[in-house]
């Protein structure tokens, strides 16, 4: 297990896995002592490997301005040798076209497995309208 810092108490807590939070749900993403926060715009991007799992946690908004970040993270991940790739979209307030086409370009090109967590109401229906949601594996 690892210890992770807590942006939303400030406080370090012992995690399983990035998607572990404090008591209550009351804390925001965990990152590791020392870890820079990665922010642009709109998003703020966290990921965590796991043996040979990169989970990548998205806080904010996925759009035109921010999705190089996201593609930086995903086009790396095949180089560090992650074999599955979990992208958590729950943080997401908001996600457009752009976002949607990083992620099927990625579920298209890369050497890893690529899942996904179910975002928002306002996220999954991107999904939903354009057809995408078949095409991708959603963890529950």
């Amino acid at each position: 297990m690892a210890h992770i810092d807590c942006y939303g108490c400030g406080r370090t807590h012992l995690a399983r896995h990035v998607r572990d939070r404090c008591r209550g749900g009351r804390c925001g993403p965990a990152r590791f002592p020392g870890e820079p926060s990665p922010t642009i715009g709109g998003l703020h991007l966290h990921s965590i490997r796991d043996g040979n799992i990169l989970w990548v946690e998205l806080y904010g908004e996925l759009d035109l301005a921010t999705v190089p970040m996201l593609d930086r993270e995903l086009r790396s991940a095949s180089a560090r040798g992650a074999m599955r790739v979990v992208v958590d979209l729950s943080g997401l307030e908001f996600i457009d076209s752009s976002g949607l086409h990083a992620l099927l370009a990625a579920r298209e090109n890369a050497t890893y497995a690529l899942e996904l967590t179910r975002g928002p109401a306002a996220v999954q229906r991107l999904f939903d309208l354009t057809g995408c949601t078949d095409l991708f594996r959603f963890l529950d």
